[in-house]
């Protein structure tokens, strides 16, 4: 759906057994976990959650929290555009960009905890009784948080992150796949036969690891193009938007987009001008 360019937070008490939607939003996310143990899926990767794990996810990149283990969790949710980080990603760089990144993830020591929990609180106790100085302090302790997550991020070595990421390599390929022939006549049987399986048990492994339908996945990546597309200052007709993003028919693309973003493709571009 359209957001708008505000920074919003949240904290949500879940039991046993919850996961969200795959989705993807225009803004980046901050995602923290404070109690309990999750599964998140961000574009190719899987990650295992537990408390204190930090993750920062790309505006555009399809994600799902998958459910947890049977004890209730809490976790904290930050949303915010690229115009309220706009100092720190023109200061970044390299180890230290967040434009280098669809995802990240930390896990925050113990002894660090009760003050990342701190800066979350901060930053809603500025949202919900605002001043005009608030956006001045919200935009200085988000830039101060993210910093120190890229700082630990730069710290980790390879072979740490690479434990961060569980997703199974034959779906990661798959993925791959998908994000390089997203354009073509992709199916489900033509990516089983890409990473040697059957189409029955590749549609249920593919399920099984990342929580998310094949063609769910497919379409959902199709529509995060087709809206980069439409940001695109070079003009290209809703018909070549919707060809060039494998969907052979543009008004089921403008269909399907309309119930992803909640207006038409023509509509959403006049919207960002």
């Amino acid at each position: 759906m359209i957001q708008d360019d505000k920074i919003r937070i949240s904290t949500v008490r879940r039991g046993k057994r919850h996961g969200t939607r795959p989705h993807f939003h225009r803004d980046n996310e901050l995602y923290y976990l404070e109690e309990g143990k999750s599964k998140m899926f961000v574009d190719t990767k899987l990650y295992s959650l537990s408390e204190g794990s930090l993750v920062f996810i790309k505006s555009g990149r399809i994600h799902k929290t998958l459910s947890g283990d049977n004890n209730t969790h809490v976790r904290t949710v930050l949303m915010f555009p690229d115009s309220a980080i706009t100092e720190l990603k023109r200061s970044g760089d390299g180890e230290l960009s967040f434009d280098s990144f669809d995802s990240i993830i930390i896990h925050v020591p113990e002894i660090m905890q009760g003050r990342v929990k701190q800066m979350f609180k901060e930053i809603e106790t500025e949202l919900s009784a605002p001043d005009c100085m608030s956006e001045i302090m919200i935009r200085g302790v988000l830039s101060t948080l993210l910093i120190q997550m890229l700082r630990r991020y730069s710290r980790q070595s390879y072979e740490y992150r690479s434990d961060q990421d569980t997703l199974d390599e034959v779906i990661r390929n798959a993925i791959d796949y998908i994000r390089m022939n997203f354009s073509a006549d992709i199916t489900l049987g033509k990516t089983a036969d890409y990473v040697h399986m059957s189409s029955t048990y590749f549609s249920k492994k593919f399920k099984k690891e990342t929580g998310i339908g094949f063609k769910e996945y497919l379409c959902k990546f199709r529509l995060h193009k087709a809206e980069d597309m439409l940001k695109s200052p070079d003009f290209v007709s809703i018909t070549d938007v919707a060809a060039k993003c494998g969907f052979s028919d543009s008004n089921y693309f403008a269909t399907t987009f309309k119930g992803e973003y909640g207006v038409s493709p023509n509509k959403y571009r006049h919207l960002i001008e």
